[in-house]
């Protein structure tokens, strides 16, 4: 009998198998399921549009036309971010020339907040 056989019918293996399998189902398998046995993974860019285009371009090819793609929306995106932080400076630059501030904004607010409240009768 080899080493292994003896360590596999020893006590010591009996309480290894106990801890290795705590909280596993002591149940057999259903006989209606059928194990998976074909792989499953998939590779994102293999599933990535499926064009009758990207049957006749080398997929370097349609990485970098996608890579241009994702800059130019990204160069967009910085573009209408700069136009809109200029237009909230220059709408602020003529809200101060009005003499239109934050704290009189706030105080007026509090004001018609707390005129509200102490007109309405107490529930």
């Amino acid at each position: 009998m080899s080493a292994w056989n003896k360590l596999r019918s020893s006590q010591v293996m009996c309480k290894l198998n106990k801890i290795t399998r705590r909280g596993m189902a002591e149940s057999k398998p259903d006989a209606s399921i059928k194990p998976h046995t074909e792989a499953t993974y998939t590779s994102p860019n293999s599933t990535l549009g499926k064009l009758a285009l990207e049957m006749f371009t080398r997929r370097d090819m349609m990485e970098k036309a996608r890579n241009i793609i994702r800059i130019r929306v990204n160069l967009s995106i910085i573009a209408i971010c700069l136009v809109g932080a200029l237009l909230a400076a220059r709408s602020g630059k003529k809200a101060a020339e009005r003499g239109e501030t934050l704290t009189k904004h706030n105080l007026q607010w509090h004001k018609d907040y707390n005129d509200s409240q102490i007109s309405q009768p107490p529930k």
